[in-house]
């Protein structure tokens, strides 16, 4: 398979929502059609979750799962403004030990 697009790397904390389900998860690449994540319990492919980092929020469509990583794309009715502001977000990393500030895990954000 041929990427369309470069992906980065990254070690940020994103915040994922599933079925009413909070949890972190660690990005391992990302770019501007979808991201890898790790430590998802639970999902299949097709399934849709939000995405949160910094205040930014979008939905991703699971096209993949193995084992403990999962590919997404983001959906197609994403804003671009702010798919944008999350892309900005996890470009900028955030560290372990500031998950409890990602949005949706704290008061506020």
């Amino acid at each position: 398979m041929v990427r369309k697009v470069t992906r980065s790397r990254s070690s940020a904390m994103v915040g994922v929502i599933h079925h009413d389900r909070r949890e972190t998860a660690y990005l391992r690449d990302f770019s501007a059609e979808g991201v890898c994540l790790e430590g998802v319990r639970d999902v299949m492919a097709g399934d849709t979750l939000s995405l949160h980092c910094k205040g930014a929020l979008v939905r991703a469509e699971v096209r993949w799962v193995r084992g403990q990583r999962i590919g997404l794309c983001f959906a197609p009715d994403c804003e671009q403004g702010e798919k944008a502001r999350f892309l900005s977000s996890i470009s900028r990393g955030q560290k372990p030990a500031q998950a409890a500030r990602i949005f949706g895990f704290s008061e506020l954000a």
